[in-house]
């Protein structure tokens, strides 16, 4: 999912992101992040025009296993949700 902006913007937005989504019926989401991977390149890299994707780990009360999202902090793009959440305005 693209949430991107730069760096700076680019972090900010996946938290917002993350806090605009919901379970699939509205409920609120816990999540984690858990790594950076990935590596790809991109002129708005912070080093060697490189950058790396965050793992997240999502869920909502009654979900048994964890949703894990792959997020570009570093290009924007048309915000979605992904398939089984739905999102806040």
């Amino acid at each position: 999912m693209r949430v991107g902006g730069g760096r700076t913007a680019g972090a900010r937005n996946q938290l917002r992101y993350l806090n605009a989504l919901k379970g699939p019926q509205g409920q609120a989401v816990a999540y984690e992040r858990q790594a950076s991977c990935c590596p790809f390149k991109t002129r708005r890299g912070v080093a060697d025009n490189t950058g790396m994707l965050d793992v997240y780990t999502v869920t909502w009360e009654g979900k048994a296993t964890p949703v894990t999202l792959y997020l570009n902090m570093y290009r924007g793009g048309k915000l979605m949700a992904p398939i089984g959440f739905t999102g806040a305005r």
